[in-house]
């Protein structure tokens, strides 16, 4: 049975890196046999998450340029790369506790891992 920690083309454990280094839980890569793995369900989790950043960072803007602050788009785009790196770091620990990988893509010549 597969988990969200180990890897299921070489059964080893990927980290926490491997996920926030990927981005997107789709584009994840093995440290150890580099197959290309995913979440089910991470890519709709990690939308939303974006979503609701997006749109309290745009929200903030808008309350920037109110109040009449310098350069409302520099603190918006230092805003969301505030909130948006713990969010990510946090999406990978529930993603690893709470959904299964699936092998994308195998590299040639990995065995197959029961």
């Amino acid at each position: 049975m597969t988990n969200g920690k180990q890897c299921p083309a070489c059964g080893k454990d990927i980290g926490i890196w491997a996920i926030f280094a990927a981005g997107m839980p789709s584009r994840i890569r093995c440290p150890h046999c580099r197959a290309r793995l995913r979440y089910d369900g991470g890519s709709i989790v990690m939308g939303i998450a974006l979503g609701v950043v997006v749109i309290v960072v745009l929200v903030a803007h808008e309350v920037a340029v109110d109040i009449g602050m310098t350069r409302p788009g520099l603190f918006a785009a230092v805003l969301l790369l505030i909130t948006w790196v713990p969010i990510e770091l946090l999406l990978a620990v529930y993603l690893r506790d709470h959904r299964s990988l699936k092998i994308l893509d195998r590299p040639p010549g990995t065995p197959k891992v029961s």
